[in-house]
This record gives structure tokens, C-alpha cells and sequence, in this order.
């Protein structure tokens, strides 16, 4: 998905809730110019107001009517807030109060429309700091965003949804300037979401609904006052910076869904998660983990129920975006463990039960360096990198993790390489390499053995695999198999420790 569609309904949604939360500085008409600097920042945003009026250090605002229009993406919002005051309590800071209800509407593709409402109860909001570094202390019992009224191709759709904060505590700082910058850690106790689709012309009925427990919500962002989404296929980048996460207890689903006589229903919980993403010009990175994943599905199109439940589920990924002058760091992972599947589920694959059905743990790692030679993000340089043979200069790989137990077989290694770019190495294309890797194997007669006896793979073949083995690995214990591959100083390539080149 190109990166501008990705980014601009984030910022729209940000540009929403901002109405709430972008607001900062020690004067009342202070606090009111920001804030609409604030919205500008956005690109294609109108901002109206029916008055304006300041007394005795209040300022109201009614009649708000925010409107922000993208004709490339085709997409129209508008808020409207009745009514919006600013008070100075004559000690540097500003609080500031709203409507508890407040509307919003977006038109899309296709004349497609959704129109919803912001509601909050016992919102306390006080803004204070300099005009430098405006920082807000903010508390709500409950914030909610609820989808009213939906249509598609001008016919309406029974759609109820609601996503409620409860107990939400928090504080925002922003530092104006070229750069904005805008730092946030919020906590909240519950987090309520109920989604309902209820649409019988198209004999359609989906129900949804769960609640997350300790959601806390961390960022800093770097946002340059130039950025504008108006051109979503040239925005420059330079400048922005993203490094905001999230953390979650305890979570649970469950869901219903019917078309045309076709049913599913379903239940999904964690026991506690985490995100943490870094996004800029130069480099992007994502780390998750989820904890205690279980999910259970039902469905007529299948016959039998899906169940499965993993101890551990997470991924780690990282890489520079643009050109390096020095070699830079890279990184991707899997981290899954425990994960354990229902015997309807193992039946499919393995009807007879030749295999174990033991947990599978598949934990695979690997990080290293590499120069990147051109800039991912910029169209001009993306159809030279798909035409170069090596778009990246590799100057180190090393296993972090390698650690799988699947089907009755157990493997490890570790090790890596560095590669010296001025010279060709043994494999065609790739720099000469020099360093070591192991991996340790149990189990792999009995799964050749296995696989052979469903039928999978011929006689000859495994012959042929056990050769191979024979010539690269050595023996170890019961059905255990280690090998080792060097590669040293001179280009010599070293298995087990004789030297086969």
C-alpha cells in the first residue's frame, strides 16, 4: 500500500481528536491559535465559527465547523462543535471545556457516508507551560467515539459502532516551531468496543464486541509545519519523526457473523501485548509481542471447530528507508511459542497420526548491517533499486535465534558472517563472506521416516536427503545430526572441519 494512503487517515483521525487534545499555551487566544495552527498542519482544513467572544480572561468559541477535503483520496471531513471556551485561571494556565456531545461526518469514494459523534463525561482538561513547551494534564471518565448512521451507493447500512476509553488519565506536551513537536503517555483502565451490523435485504448480521484492560498509549512526534497530505503522491518527509507504542492487559472478543445462511462465531483473547514502532525518513522499525493468544472459531462452512492458543506471538522487523554513507543495522524476527492446534485441525494434515501433535515453537531471528544504496521512499530513485542487482551493500548477517520444535523435530543454531565488499566471494553476486554458523538437528531420521510413510516423499528421495546428510553433518546421540559451516580469512570453505574448497 504506498505510504500516503497509510499515513492520511491517520492524520485525519489525529486532526479529529486534536479537538481535545492539540490545544496548549498559557493565554486563552493563544491556546485558540494554536489550535488551529495545529489543524492546518493537515492540509485542505477550513476552519468557521459562528462567534468568538473574549471576557474577563474566557474566551467562546461557537459554532465550530471544521472541514478538511482530499480530492485525490476522495475523502471529506467535517466536525462541528457547538460550542468551545478557553479559560485563563490567573495562574499561567488555561482550561479548557466543551460540548460533552459533538458531531462529525465523512463522505468517501463513491458518495459513501458515515456520520458519528465524540462524547466525554467529567473531562477535566488544564493546560499550562510556556508558550515554548505547552504541556496539558488531562483526566475523562469516559471518552467515546460512536458511528451513527452509515450509507453505501446512497442506501443505508444498520452499522452501531462504539469504541469507549474509560478512566482515562494522560498528558500532552507540544513544542511549536518549523519542526512540531509532540510528546503523549495516556493510561486507561477499560476500553469498551461493540460493533453490530444488522443489514436483512442482504441477509447480513455481524456482532462484535470486547474490552481491553490497562491500554496505555506512549508517543513522540516530530512533525514538520510544511508537511501537507494535499499532495499525497510528493510528500516530503524530511524532518518527521515517529516513535510511539502501545501496551495492553488483559483482552478478550467475541463475534458472531451470517450471510446468506453461512454462520460464524468465534471468541478471541491475550493476556497482555505490546507495540512499539519507529517511523522516519531514514529508518522504520516494528517490534509486537502478545502473550497467552487463544482463539476458537465455529463456522458452517467448516466442519469441525478451529482452536488454537500460543504462549507467545510476536515479530521484529527493522531496516533503513534511505540511502547509508556507513553500514546500518537491519533485523527481522518471529517469535512464536507453544502454539498448540486442535486434533480436528492436525487430522487434515496428518490423518493417520504418523506425527507428534506436540506444541510447535518456531523461534527465528536474524540482524545485521548493510549500506543501503538508494532511498526508498523517493519514486525516482524505486524503478533504478528494482532494476539494480543488489540494491544494498551487505556487510554483516548473524543468527540471533534459530530455534524450532515442530512435527518431533528440534533445531538450533547460531553464528553469522561478514562480507568484505571489495572482494567477489564463492557465490555469484554476493562479496567475499568470512565467519562460521552451526546448527544442531534431533529428530530428522523420524520425520524423513514419517513423511515417507504418509506418503509424501518418495523412498528414493530420502535416500538420497540421508546421503547428503551423511556427507555434511555428523552424527550425534539417538536421531541427532550436527553440522557446521566455516568460511575463513583465505576463502576457504570448511564443513565439519574439513576444508571441501
Amino acid at each position: 500500500m504506498p505510504l500516503n494512503k497509510i499515513l492520511l487517515p491517520s492524520a485525519i483521525l489525529a486532526a479529529l481528536l486534536s479537538t481535545t487534545t492539540a490545544i496548549a499555551d498559557v493565554t486563552a487566544q493563544d491556546v485558540w491559535a494554536d489550535w488551529q495552527t495545529n489543524m492546518d498542519a493537515y492540509g485542505g482544513t477550513a476552519i468557521t465559527t459562528g462567534s468568538e467572544t473574549f471576557n474577563n480572561g474566557v474566551l467562546t468559541i461557537t459554532d465550530l465547523a471544521i472541514q478538511m477535503d482530499d480530492p485525490n483520496q476522495e475523502i471529506a471531513v467535517e466536525a462541528n462543535l457547538p460550542s468551545l471556551i478557553f479559560t485563563e485561571q490567573g495562574d499561567g494556565t488555561v482550561r479548557v471545556t466543551m460540548d460533552e456531545t459533538y458531531s462529525f461526518s465523512m463522505l468517501g469514494p463513491d458518495n459513501a457516508t458515515m456520520r458519528g459523534s465524540l462524547t466525554h463525561r467529567d473531562m477535566a482538561f488544564v493546560v499550562s507551560g510556556t508558550p515554548a513547551d505547552l504541556v496539558y494534564d488531562m483526566s475523562a471518565a469516559r471518552y467515546a467515539f460512536t458511528l451513527d448512521e452509515v450509507t453505501a451507493s446512497g442506501e443505508p447500512v444498520a452499522v452501531d459502532l462504539t469504541v469507549a476509553f474509560n478512566n482515562m488519565t494522560g498528558q500532552y506536551s507540544v513544542r511549536p516551531g518549523a519542526i512540531r513537536e509532540i510528546d503523549y503517555d495516556v493510561a486507561v483502565g477499560t476500553t469498551d468496543i461493540f460493533f453490530d451490523i444488522n443489514a436483512p435485504e442482504d441477509d447480513v448480521v455481524m456482532n462484535l464486541s470486547g474490552q481491553i484492560a490497562e491500554l496505555g498509549l506512549t508517543a513522540s512526534l516530530a512533525m514538520p509545519e510544511a508537511l501537507n497530505f494535499e499532495d499525497p503522491d510528493n510528500i516530503d518527509l524530511s524532518g518527521i519523526n515517529v516513535e510511539a507504542g502501545y501496551n495492553f492487559g488483559q483482552m478478550a472478543y467475541i463475534f458472531a457473523f451470517s450471510e446468506a445462511g453461512d454462520t460464524a462465531n468465534g471468541s478471541a483473547q491475550a493476556n497482555g501485548g505490546s507495540l512499539e514502532l519507529v517511523f522516519n525518513e531514514n529508518e522504520v522499525a516494528y517490534t509486537t509481542d502478545v502473550k497467552d493468544v487463544a482463539i476458537n472459531l465455529e463456522s458452517s462452512e467448516i466442519p469441525f471447530p478451529i482452536v488454537f492458543a500460543a504462549e507467545t506471538y510476536g515479530i521484529n522487523f527493522g531496516m533503513p528507508l534511505s540511502r547509508t554513507e556507513a553500514p546500518a543495522p537491519f533485523e527481522l524476527g518471529i517469535n512464536l511459542t507453544a502454539l498448540d492446534i486442535n486434533d480436528d485441525i492436525w487430522a487434515m494434515a496428518d490423518p493417520s497420526g504418523q506425527f507428534p501433535h506436540d506444541p510447535v515453537t518456531a523461534q527465528i531471528g536474524f540482524s545485521g548491517t548493510a549500506k543501503w544504496l538508494f532511498d526508498l521512499l523517493d519514486p525516482q530513485q524505486q524503478l533504478a533499486m528494482a532494476q539494480s542487482d543488489m540494491p544494498i551493500e551487505p556487510h554483516s548477517v548473524q543468527i540471533d535465534v534459530l530455534n524450532i520444535d515442530a512435527l518431533g523435530l528440534q533445531l538450533t543454531g547460531e553464528g553469522g558472517f561478514t562480507f568484505d565488499n571489495t572482494a567477489p566471494g564463492p557465490i555469484p553476486g554476493l562479496p567475499k563472506p568470512e565467519g562460521r554458523v552451526s546448527v544442531s538437528a534431533n529428530g530428522v531420521n523420524s520425520l524423513l521416516d514419517n513423511l515417507v510413510a504418509m506418503g509424501m516423499v518418495p523412498q528414493g528421495d530420502v535416500s538420497n536427503i540421508r546421503l547428503m546428510m551423511g556427507l555434511f553433518a555428523n552424527a550425534t546421540g539417538n536421531d541427532g545430526l550436527t553440522s557446521s559451516l566455516e568460511i575463513n580469512a583465505e576463502g576457504h570453505i570448511i564443513v565439519n572441519g574439513q576444508r571441501i574448497q
